[in-house]
């Protein structure tokens, strides 16, 4: 079974404005796929990604997987809205 969970990594929670180093850019973390014995998330919070002009667009994405005979995803999934650079 194929779920699409979208993890936030700690990068997003800076403030909006201008980024002086590129590992200072916001990325989020897509998981792909997840093992059916694994059990469900059961929270989803609502997460805001500030714009950062300097960075590249759109946010860099990684892709992870939990295949069976791995540890599992714990603690919750996010949910994302994109503030819209000026």
């Amino acid at each position: 079974m194929w779920r699409l969970v979208a993890v936030l990594v700690p990068a997003l929670i800076h403030n909006a404005g201008a980024v002086t180093n590129p590992r200072d850019c916001p990325t989020v973390t897509s998981t792909v796929s997840v093992c059916p014995s694994c059990l469900p998330m059961g929270c989803v919070i609502p997460t805001v990604v500030p714009c950062h002009p300097d960075c590249p667009k759109p946010v860099p994405t990684m892709m992870t997987r939990f295949p069976c005979g791995e540890r599992c995803p714990g603690a919750c999934s996010k949910s994302y809205s994109f503030m819209p650079c000026p």
